[in-house]
C-alpha cells in the first residue's frame, strides 16, 4: 500500500464514522517513517490528541 492510499484509506474510514477523531497527516513522512524515523513523529501533536482524549474520559464501544 502506497502512502496515497493509506491516505485516501484514513480518509475513508473517517468519513464513513467508522474511525473516530481526526485523521493526522505528517507531509513528506510515510507510514514506515513513522514507526522507524523519530524525527518524523508529531509528538506534540500525538500529546495534543491524547490529552484531549483523556479530558472527554472513556467512551464505550459501540
Amino acid at each position: 500500500m502506497t502512502s496515497t492510499q493509506s491516505l485516501v484509506n484514513a480518509r475513508m474510514l473517517a468519513f464513513t464514522g467508522e474511525i473516530e477523531g481526526p485523521v493526522l497527516v505528517v507531509p513528506g513522512a510515510s507510514h514506515v517513517d513513522l514507526y522507524d524515523n523519530p524525527e518524523a513523529i508529531p509528538f506534540d501533536r500525538l500529546a495534543e490528541f491524547f490529552a484531549a482524549a483523556a479530558s472527554e474520559g472513556t467512551r464505550s464501544p459501540s
